[in-house]
């Protein structure tokens, strides 16, 4: 006789609860057993395990295309938002408050001002002099 643990029943409710994004502990709860027991069940029945990370996987896949296809259509929220989580790109005004400032080799470089003609001429005069070098990776 099939345990209820390895009814299919049972584990596609697992796969679609995970999907929704229930942690173990909250899917414990919905079966009302403690945590204890369901690690128990876990370790006897392996296949709840995978099943429980099949089903975020499977959710994270289906948002994650819904989410891609919505930034190959042009949003421009959903442009942001993936590159900023899956590309790890910065927006622009954090990138911009790194820039401000920087010190190399003793020589502050405010590289927003470099539309400054004078700014820029200062900064040329000094990598020409070979003060300033080591610019995110390159010079000396």
């Amino acid at each position: 006789m099939t345990s209820f643990f390895e009814r299919p029943s049972f584990l596609e409710d697992v796969k679609l609860l995970a999907g929704r994004g229930l942690t173990e502990n909250q899917i414990a709860d919905y079966y009302e057993v403690s945590m204890q027991q369901w690690e128990d069940v876990k370790s006897k029945y392996p296949k709840i395990g995978l099943t429980f990370a099949r089903g975020r996987a499977l959710a994270i896949s289906e948002v994650a295309g819904k989410l891609l296809d919505r930034a190959k259509g042009g949003d421009l929220k959903a442009i942001m938002y993936y590159l900023k989580t899956v590309g790890k790109f910065e927006d622009l005004q954090t990138a911009d408050e790194k820039l401000k400032n920087k010190i190399y080799n003793g020589i502050t470089v405010n590289f927003n001002d470099l539309n400054d003609p004078n700014e820029a001429s200062r900064l040329y005069q000094k990598i020409m002099q070979g003060e300033l070098f080591d610019v995110d990776g390159f010079g000396k």
